[in-house]
C-alpha cells in the first residue's frame, strides 16, 4: 500500500459502481485520514462545482478517481489544478476513461501520480487497487467485483 500523509480528500465518478468502489477503497485503505469524499461526473458545470468543494481543503492529498476530463473542461483545468498546490496539497489522479487532447499534459504539471487516458485492461478500481492499496484484501475484492 502506498503511504500516504496526512488529510485525503477523494473525489470520484458517481453513478456508477466503479467510481463507488474506488471511493471505498480508499475509505478502508487509508480508514480515518479520509476527510472528505465528493461524487461527481465529468460534464463541465459538474466538475467545477464538486472541485469548489476543495477551496477549503489544505495540506492534504486530493485523490481524483475514475473521472474523466470533459473538453470543456481543459481551459479551466490549470488555473483549478494550481489553486490545489497553494493550499499545500498534492495530486494523485487515476482513471481509465478517454481524455481530450492536452489534458492529460496540464494534470501531469501538477499531479504527484496520473494514471489516465482510454484503458480496456483495468477499470478505476483496479487502477486504485494496484496504485494506492495493492495487499489490502478488502480493496481486492472491490476492484475484481
Amino acid at each position: 500500500m502506498r503511504t500516504i500523509n496526512g488529510n485525503i480528500a477523494v473525489v470520484s465518478h458517481r453513478r456508477d459502481f466503479d467510481g463507488i468502489a474506488c471511493a471505498a477503497e480508499m475509505l478502508k485503505a487509508y480508514n480515518g485520514q479520509v476527510k472528505l469524499t465528493i461524487f461527481t461526473n465529468p460534464a463541465t458545470e459538474e466538475f467545477m462545482g464538486a472541485m469548489k468543494g476543495l477551496e477549503s481543503f489544505r495540506n492534504g492529498t486530493v485523490v481524483i478517481s475514475d473521472v474523466n476530463i470533459n473538453a470543456d473542461t481543459v481551459p479551466e483545468l490549470h488555473e483549478m489544478l494550481e489553486r490545489l498546490e497553494e493550499h499545500g496539497n498534492r495530486l494523485i489522479w487515476l482513471d481509465h476513461h478517454p481524455w481530450p487532447e492536452g489534458a492529460a499534459e496540464i494534470v501531469s504539471e501538477h499531479a504527484s501520480v496520473l494514471v489516465c487516458g482510454e484503458n480496456p485492461l483495468f477499470c478505476g478500481a483496479e487502477l486504485v487497487y494496484e496504485n494506492l492499496c495493492s495487499g489490502d484484501d478488502t480493496c481486492k475484492r472491490l476492484a475484481e467485483l
